[in-house]
């Protein structure tokens, strides 16, 4: 609809993309140093599902922290949901174990007969439960080289911040950026924003009182963050 739009006015040149799209395409067009091309295969939600359930015995869960029983559905679709949050936050197993691991040393023994501490004790327990599948889905997607949607845009970022040469290929490609309906962003999108818009040329265009992704992980903070990143704007 948008290049529809700038067609209407005569502009032809301008590239316009989805998120995903466009960091897809920054992957393949540097396969080599990527290591993704065109047969990298999509690992889309209902195989994510599919893998979940098969591997249910594998995951060895503590039935006091984290009972399936005939909820695999239901639970597998919120611990994918919350797989996609933290890839959006560019949190990787690996941190979020150390985080979690942090968090229960907090506690001596005295501590655990306290209510409230039993309670964030038990938060931090489902935790590393649910982080059981999130490094086996991470191990799996990488071992037969699936790339998920939030993949496409966190492995753009890595590829661009790691490769000065590429990542300049772009900066004198594309000198103005423009994004729509920016409060419906997340985290990792505002940083591949902030990548590409070293030079300063960035506009966005949304309204944060119409922010209709926020359950789908939307960063909170965009519009405060612009404005720190870009102190200048107009």
């Amino acid at each position: 609809e948008m290049k529809q739009r700038l067609e209407k006015f005569g502009i032809l040149d301008s590239k316009i993309n989805t998120f995903h799209s466009f960091a897809k395409e920054i992957l393949e067009d540097n396969f080599l140093e990527s290591g993704l091309g065109k047969s990298t295969k999509i690992f889309k939600k209902t195989s994510q599902l599919v893998w979940c359930i098969k591997n249910t015995d594998k995951f060895n869960f503590n039935p006091d922290y984290l009972d399936i029983g005939n909820n695999q559905v239901r639970i597998f679709t919120a611990i994918l949901e919350a797989i996609s949050s933290f890839k959006e936050e560019m949190i990787t197993p690996d941190e979020l174990s150390k985080y979690i691991n942090i968090n229960l040393q907090k506690f001596s023994k005295d501590d655990q007969e306290n209510i409230e501490v039993k309670k964030q004790l038990k938060f931090f327990h489902r935790l590393k439960e649910f982080n059981k599948v999130y490094r086996e889905y991470e191990k799996y997607r990488e071992d037969k080289n699936l790339i998920d949607f939030d993949d496409m845009v966190t492995k753009a970022i890595k590829l661009l911040e790691k490769d000065p040469v590429i990542l300049q290929n772009y900066l004198d490609k594309f000198r103005y950026v423009l994004i729509d309906e920016f409060q419906d962003n997340n985290y990792s999108q505002l940083k591949l924003v902030k990548i590409l818009g070293k030079g300063g040329n960035v506009t966005v265009v949304g309204d944060d009182d119409q922010c209709i992704m926020r359950f789908q992980g939307a960063y909170f903070g965009i519009f405060k963050d612009f404005q720190t990143t870009y102190p200048n704007y107009k």
